[in-house]
């Protein structure tokens, strides 16, 4: 494989369904930049195949470990987030975990 190919590189992958009048590639990228994520890939299909009810699924790749924010971001533009793959697996939320870690490791002192 290229290591261009954005199967291959590091990052999160999302879920979004928008009604097919509010799809916007261009929104969907400004609103990942909005958080410092790069949109690396960008995949558009409608959900459930043969239904025609006017929804798109979007599945994107972005260049963040975390894609809490990037999730976040796409919400305040109008895009439901149904499903975030975070790298490596679901990281802490904001760091939250190293934080315990430390007043832990202060409270054994």
């Amino acid at each position: 494989m290229q290591p261009d190919d954005p199967s291959t590189s590091a990052g999160s992958d999302l879920s979004v369904v928008c009604r097919r009048d509010d799809y916007s590639a261009s929104r969907i990228a400004r609103a990942c930049e909005d958080v410092d994520a790069q949109l690396l890939a960008l995949s558009v299909g409608r959900r459930g195949g043969d239904c025609d009810d006017g929804t798109l699924h979007v599945d994107l790749h972005i260049d963040l470990a975390d894609a809490t924010a990037a999730a976040r971001s796409l919400e305040r533009y109008g895009y439901r987030v149904v499903d975030i793959r975070h790298e490596g697996g679901v990281p802490a939320a904001d760091g939250l975990s190293e934080r315990i870690d430390g007043l832990l490791a202060l409270l054994n002192v």
